[in-house]
C-alpha cells in the first residue's frame, strides 16, 4: 500500500507514522498509543491557535515604538 506524506494522506497514516517515530526515537519506555499521540497534539493545536489569533488581534493595531516582547506580552492581557 503505498502511504501518502502531505496533503494527500489520511490522519490515521499521518498518526501511525507519527507514533512509529516517537516509539522509536524516545529514551524510556512508554505505553502511550497514537490515540493518546494525536490527542496530546490536539491539545496543543487548539493553544497554538488561540495564541496565534490573540497575536494577529495585537499586530493589527501596528502600535510604533513595541518590541515582538511587548507584544506577545499585551495578547496575554487580552
Amino acid at each position: 500500500m503505498f502511504t501518502y506524506v502531505g496533503t494527500n494522506q489520511s490522519s490515521g497514516g499521518y498518526y501511525q507514522r507519527l507514533h512509529e517515530y516517537f516509539v522509536e526515537n524516545i529514551d524510556f519506555p512508554t505505553s502511550r498509543s497514537q490515540i493518546a499521540i494525536s490527542n496530546r497534539w490536539l491539545t496543543i493545536q487548539k493553544a497554538v491557535n488561540k495564541f496565534c489569533g490573540f497575536f494577529s488581534v495585537v499586530e493589527r493595531r501596528n502600535e510604533s515604538g513595541k518590541t515582538e516582547q511587548d507584544r506577545v506580552s499585551e495578547q496575554s492581557t487580552l
